[in-house]
């Protein structure tokens, strides 16, 4: 049995030795032959990537070329010292803003083509001019909107109105002659209770303007009527307000009744208003409640101050006192913000707000400034303050404020209309802000060490 098995050893040694010298160079074809298409496929793929690359490269270079060619043949023809015309002026910022509203600051532009749009209305050799001003509107419009679904998508919106409100004056009937013009017909009506004419009254939505109480008092010579009148154009002044700081009310004052509607004092923003034009013997009166100084200097600035209603009414500009704060978070970061609207201008349809932003309550990430830490921050201090104008012609992306954390937010007019004008403010993350905005470096530098911090260990812990 030994001379057997000791043959059949042997037997196998010898076939494993053929199989073995037979099947290493059919593996090695085979690792050859797949090794060989997988480098294939790798250059491949690295060509068509390399391809696509080139093909995007000289694809933006040629857009950049273009848009710059653009920029220059457009800006050009605003400067040119040959004037053009309205129309190519209105046709050329069309083109500037459609094209480059997320990279230009184009808000001086719009003012200075209103501006010449009406002086060319006030000596007509162009009589398309309100059409020139509602292209203008119309398209800063479009943009705003179509920024702020952009910035709404990753943001955080806060609404709010301002209502003006309507006044009423009575008069027991209208005159039959009286046809109200087309350009007042949304702003006048008149009233009427046949079943109690005592009630009658003419009622005015808005501000009126010295133009429009002269057009209304041509219509009838009638003295109840142009009494009425009278009375609305008055009584509009007292529409507005007047607001001064005061850090405390004296605590010996009461509000007497006959001021009951006119002043007060809000506790929240250390404010004291009054509403309307405040009268010699108002402001005497007043003064006589107190004889701390800062009440006196309040009660004094809101006097002089109620006094130019009279000449802002036809500048239409009147000062207002809204405030709307709201808790609004941003990239799970939480932030108040208050927002007070301070004055109005009907005519150029602008309005005056103070933005203050603080961190929210609990909440210290949101007080983080960037930086070294600050020794003289307190947690109450805000983050930002600002006052501004805010008009149609404010783009969000390219006007808006910084503030920490590589955040932004800005303050858009979506309508204004008499009496009722509407705004939104807007917050959201600095990424998706205009092209030519680069964060600070504190901010980036701020950034990477959070994502270090936040970033889980991946090290194999031992037992």
């Amino acid at each position: 049995m030994a001379p057997n098995a000791t043959h059949r050893a042997e037997t196998a040694e010898m076939v494993l030795k053929v199989a073995g010298t037979l099947l290493i160079p059919v593996v090695l074809a085979i690792i050859g032959y797949f090794g060989n298409k997988i480098l294939q496929h790798r250059q491949e793929v690295e060509t068509r990537t390399r391809l696509y690359s080139e093909l995007m490269s000289k694809r933006e270079d040629a857009d950049t070329a273009l848009r710059k060619d653009m920029l220059r043949a457009i800006i050009e023809a605003f400067f040119k010292p040959t004037a053009g015309s309205l129309e190519e002026k209105v046709l050329n910022l069309e083109l500037l803003t459609y094209n480059f509203h997320e990279s230009l600051y184009l808000a001086p532009l719009f003012y200075h083509v209103e501006r010449e749009i009406a002086a060319s209305n006030a000596a007509p050799p162009d009589a398309n001019g309100a059409q020139y001003k509602q292209r203008l509107r119309r398209v800063a419009r479009g943009v705003v909107k179509r920024q702020m679904t952009v910035l709404q998508s990753a943001g955080a919106t806060l609404h709010g109105t301002i209502g003006i409100g309507e006044i009423r004056a009575p008069l027991p009937e209208l005159p039959a002659e009286v046809t109200w013009p087309t350009a007042l017909q949304e702003k006048i009506r008149y009233h009427s209770e046949p079943a109690h004419p005592e009630k009658n009254s003419l009622a005015f939505r808005g501000v009126m303007s010295t133009e429009e109480g002269r057009t209304l008092l041509a219509l009838s010579a009638d003295k109840a009527f142009r009494k009425a009148v009278t009375t609305l154009s008055r009584t509009s002044l007292h529409l507005h307000h007047t607001a001064y700081p005061l850090d405390a009310w004296p605590a010996e004052v009461e509000i007497p009744d006959a001021f009951a509607t006119k002043l007060q004092y809000d506790d929240s923003t250390h404010l004291l208003v009054f509403k309307g034009i405040m009268a010699p013997d108002e402001r005497d009166a007043l003064t006589g409640l107190s004889t701390e100084a800062p009440f006196q200097q309040a009660i004094q600035a809101l006097y002089h101050t109620s006094q130019q209603l009279r000449e802002q009414r036809d500048d239409r500009t009147y000062q207002v006192h809204m405030v709307q704060e709201a808790t609004l978070a941003v990239e799970h970061l939480a932030r108040h913000y208050k927002l007070t609207v301070l004055e109005i201008n009907l005519h150029t349809q602008e309005i005056k707000v103070r933005l203050e932003v603080r961190a929210a309550p609990g909440d210290p990430a949101a007080a983080r400034q960037p930086g070294p830490p600050r020794p003289t921050t307190t947690p109450d201090e805000p983050l930002a303050t600002a006052e501004f104008w805010v008009g149609f012609y404010d783009f969000p992306m390219v006007d808006n404020i910084r503030l920490p954390n590589d955040q932004r937010c800005a303050v858009v007019l979506d309508a204004f209309e008499e009496p009722m004008t509407q705004y939104t403010l807007v917050c959201f993350p600095a990424s998706r802000a205009s092209l030519k905005e680069k964060p600070y470096y504190e901010d980036v530098l701020q950034r990477v060490l959070n994502g270090r911090e936040t970033e889980p260990n991946h090290a194999p812990q031992r037992p």
